[in-house]
């Protein structure tokens, strides 16, 4: 095995595969843990309502783009350069797509946090501070106070951004996983094949150890930076009530770029470096010729070599 590992090392198209592929998972990991909460930040939309919209479109932008990637390797023939050059295409699409996550509905008024209080009116039951002109009922006290009482629940919103944000999300998870059968056909493609399994077994290891385990644990590192409210409960805190919806999208886009512009980089240099995998020969032959070399170390170490002569 150690043999076979040092074989994929060398083998830049391997090597730049794997990193891709971790990349790709810390991204995609991150996102799927924590689509929810920004689509439900930015979007004025409530926590389980914005868990269903992330999976509307993150089942189908996978499952449709793994298919459409395998399609279109399987309908053009695409040798290993020509698919290289696909997933260039795909990340420099996605690249542009994910300027989206600019894209943002004007945060709710949040008395004491994003608003100043004021001493015109008294909330009772307050959970969202409504304005008098809305359907609250207002109840006139005998020092000449309105009191308001809200509804339970964020504000409405009229913002449209949503009906834009969801189809470009969509399209950039498409093209995302439209990557991912072409990639595995790299490694595929760019070992000998004995090596394949092993190949295999070695990205999958590095995706998750890389990728998809420390993923989600960066994005939420991030996330706890642009928390305005945390709740407190008992001395400890909690979860975090209200974000800076502005930083917040800004932190997401910067990490969606710099992950694809690190995924193209490395399809550039596998691009440049692939070289088409040994024969079976060749490599059976290179076993043979280093089991050889370490027999002959064998024997000149022990006093009665089994090669047939004693060291004197």
């Amino acid at each position: 095995m150690p043999t076979s590992m040092m074989i994929l090392l060398k083998n830049p198209a391997f090597v730049c595969q794997c990193l891709i592929s971790s990349v790709e998972g810390f991204l995609l990991s991150g996102l799927s843990t924590f689509l929810p909460k920004f689509i439900a930040n930015q979007y004025n939309q409530t926590n389980s309502w914005a868990a269903m919209l992330t999976g509307f479109i993150a089942v189908p932008g996978a499952a449709f783009g793994q298919f459409i990637g395998g399609v279109i390797v399987r309908k053009f023939r695409l040798k290993v350069r020509g698919i290289i050059r696909f997933n260039m295409a795909c990340t420099a699409a996605v690249i542009l797509l994910v300027a989206v996550f600019w894209a943002k509905c004007e945060q709710g008024a949040v008395a004491g946090v994003t608003v100043t209080y004021t001493n015109k009116y008294k909330y009772v039951n307050c959970s969202c501070a409504m304005s008098q002109a809305s359907n609250t009922s207002s109840i006139f006290s005998s020092s000449n106070e309105t009191i308001n009482e809200a509804v339970l629940g964020k504000c409405k919103s009229n913002c449209k951004l949503l009906y834009v944000f969801i189809p470009v999300v969509f399209l950039a998870l498409l093209g995302t996983f439209m990557m991912a059968v072409p990639g595995t056909t790299i490694i595929l493609r760019s070992v000998n094949d004995k090596q394949r399994t092993f190949a295999i077994s070695m990205q999958q290891m590095c995706m998750r150890f890389i990728g998809t385990i420390p993923g989600p644990l960066v994005f939420g590192y991030i996330l706890d930076q642009v928390c305005i409210v945390w709740q407190e409960k008992c001395g400890s805190t909690g979860s975090c009530w209200v974000y800076n919806s502005d930083l917040m999208g800004q932190h997401f886009f910067i990490m969606g770029v710099c992950v694809k512009a690190v995924t193209l980089t490395l399809l550039t240099i596998a691009y440049c470096l692939y070289k088409p995998p040994a024969t079976d020969a060749a490599v059976s032959g290179q076993h043979k010729h280093q089991n050889t070399l370490r027999n002959a170390a064998k024997c000149k170490q022990d006093p009665i070599c089994s090669c047939g002569y004693t060291r004197v």
